[in-house]
């Protein structure tokens, strides 16, 4: 199914233009808006807005004032946005270096100070060769054109350049928020991958909580509970395999 949106370039932050990629709009949305103004707009149709390689692109890092001006505007929302964790662009065997690093640090910086940020892998390609390099994973049965679109804004997807992580809290999906009954929670970590898979890590509020090694099995069921004392906690999933490979769950969110 093919997906209507439109890549926005934003005016200037320090010296650097961002990309906004506006998914599930039908018009236009001229460039060099401020990039709140553009993410607004973007609300407007209907639509979904995530932020392109917000670090750095094709290798090069953003200079540390521009990340740090833009998670200023970042922080400004309260509405859900998407962030582009991974992005390909430049690389042709493993997605990840400096800009992803850093992308990923800024999404957990986000989703400490309280933000409903979902990620995203894209591949990026200005060349054939570089297609497919990352991708982002839905959790659909039967995924149609609009189905796409509202798992999309659910967050029931992760990113990956290789396996397969789906993080739940009974019937709560990843990009969903858990509302207990008391003070402790249960969640399930599956995981897939044809080559092998060798650590799993569970992610709480931007530090490590858990991690399991796997030592090349090809697919696990892992469960792990935490007992709660505030309402602001987020749960995500690492997954490494064998051959270097990795993925990324959205987080699942924790109300009491």
């Amino acid at each position: 199914h093919a997906l209507l949106g439109e890549e926005i370039t934003i005016a200037q932050v320090e010296g650097i233009h961002p990309h906004l990629l506006g998914i599930g709009i039908s018009e236009v949305i001229e460039p060099d808006c401020e990039l709140l103004e553009g993410i607004e707009k973007i609300y407007r149709q209907g639509g979904f807005p995530i932020l392109a390689h917000p670090c750095g692109w094709y290798r090069n890092d953003y200079p540390e004032v521009v990340v740090e001006a833009i998670e200023k505007k970042l922080l400004e929302l309260n509405s859900p946005f998407g962030l582009e964790v991974g992005n390909a662009a430049a690389n042709l065997f493993n997605y990840f270096d400096r800009t992803d690093a850093a992308a990923l640090a800024l999404w957990d910086r986000l989703l400490s100070a309280g933000k409903h940020v979902l990620g995203f892998g894209n591949s990026d390609a200005h060349h054939g060769c570089n297609l497919g390099v990352i991708w982002t994973g839905l959790i659909e049965p039967k995924p149609n054109k609009q189905g796409i679109y509202q798992v999309l804004n659910k967050g029931h997807h992760f990113l990956s350049d290789g396996p397969v992580v789906i993080l739940e809290s009974g019937e709560v999906m990843m990009g969903e928020t858990v509302v207990l009954s008391n003070s402790t929670g249960e969640f399930m970590v599956r995981v897939y991958d044809q080559v092998g898979i060798w650590k799993v890590r569970v992610i709480k509020n931007g530090s490590l909580f858990k991690q399991w090694n796997i030592k090349g099995e090809k697919q696990a069921a892992l469960s792990f509970e935490d007992i709660f004392e505030g309402n602001n906690s987020y749960y995500r999933v690492d997954c490494f395999t064998i051959d270097g490979k990795r993925a990324y769950s959205n987080p699942i969110w924790v109300g009491l």
